[in-house]
Parts: C-alpha cells; structure tokens; sequence
C-alpha cells in the first residue's frame, strides 16, 4: 500500500483484476452518480468474492495505519466501548471493525465524458481502472502548443482539504489493473481526455461496522 496524503494505491494482483472484470452488470445506476458519461452500471458483487475480499482487507489495513489521525481517530472513538484497550498503540481495528461493500459501478464514457468536482458515502471508496483508451503522449500530440506538465486529460484530482492541496493521478493505458483507495469524503475529479475509444472505471463504497461483542 502506498499513500500520497490520504489516498493510496493498493497491490492489486491480475487474479483479483480478472475477478472483478468477469462479474456481470445490473441496472443502470447513472442518476444515483456524478458522472457525465454515456454509461453508468451497477455491478453484481456477488460474482467478484475474490475482489470483494480483497478491497475490505485493504480498507481494514488503510484504517489500521492511520487510525491515529485526527478525522479516522475521532471515528475509532465515537465506537469504543470499556471492553476494547485504551493503548492505541495497541489497538487492533480487525479485532472490532468490519467493512461492508455498499455498491459498486462501471463508469464508462468516451471522450465528452467527465466528473465535475464531488464526494462519495461511506467511510471510504475506491477506484480500478480497467480500460483506458490513451496514452499520455497521445493525449500530449492533441494538444499542442501547451507545456506537457499542465496536460490533465484524462487526470483524476483529488482535493485534500485539510492541507490545502491536491493530487492528481495521470491515468492513461499504463493505469489499467490499478486500484486507489480513499476517504469517502475526499473531493475528487475527473478531466475528459481528447482520443478516441472508451474509458472503463469501477468504483465502489465501503462502510464501517462494528463486530458482534465487541
């Protein structure tokens, strides 16, 4: 797991990918979501386990690393009870904490779509990149006559509100098989890109529970 500021890219294996890529799609989900895109899908969970396992235990390892800071911290917090330790140095978030997949959705959009600025539900959300239709020096040649480094086509910016600063994933076809795990309330966006072809996203929610007896 690898963080830059609150968001981080997790090790997603091609067994998990392909598991996820072969569950099928269910209704159309487009006015539950921000997204101006061409299609918008939620996806049976049901027949991705292996994915599904692997997101929730990523999400508990993300939590347990920073269960100290200050928003993650209050949220530990407001669920503990006298049975659970009072060192936080020891405390274990697997130990009391579960995480339910709320939903999850394939985005997919050509080159007019985009996602104006927004947030997610939950305690956090996650992003894999599965088709990307670009690569950054594709997108580069379509636009000309501007320096390389303010080419975002195609970028997914993340606003961290607390230190007054963004981060910006440059996605183009080396992103495929990636997935980025952050706090649901972390403002993000996503840029249209300027090639042809279609560019395939599935997202998805997490919320916290609280084992039984604990």
């Amino acid at each position: 797991m690898e963080f830059a500021g609150p968001i981080a890219k997790l090790p997603m294996s091609d067994e998990v990918f392909q598991n996820l890529k072969q569950a099928t799609l269910g209704q159309n989900h487009a006015e539950s979501l921000a997204g101006v895109l061409e299609d918008q899908y939620l996806v049976n969970d049901k027949e991705c386990p292996e994915f599904v396992d692997f997101i929730k235990a990523q999400s508990l390892e993300y939590l347990q690393i920073r269960h100290n800071d200050l928003i993650f911290h209050h949220i530990v917090n407001s669920f503990r009870n006298d049975k659970w330790s009072s060192n936080k140095d020891e405390f274990d978030v697997t130990k009391h904490f579960d995480l339910n997949i709320d939903r999850i959705w394939l985005n997919s959009g050509t080159n007019s779509s985009y996602s104006p600025l927004h947030i997610h539900s939950g305690l956090f959300s996650f992003i894999v990149y599965v088709s990307i239709p670009y690569t950054f020096e594709e997108e580069c040649k379509l636009t000309p006559n501007i320096e390389e480094d303010k080419v975002l086509n195609g970028c997914t910016e993340f606003v961290d509100n607390f230190f007054y600063s963004s981060i910006k994933v440059a996605v183009d076809k080396s992103t495929e098989g990636t997935c980025f795990l952050f706090p649901a309330w972390v403002p993000h966006m996503v840029y249209p890109f300027k090639s042809k072809g279609r560019r395939i996203t599935i997202a998805g929610n997490l919320y916290l529970t609280t084992k039984d007896g604990s």
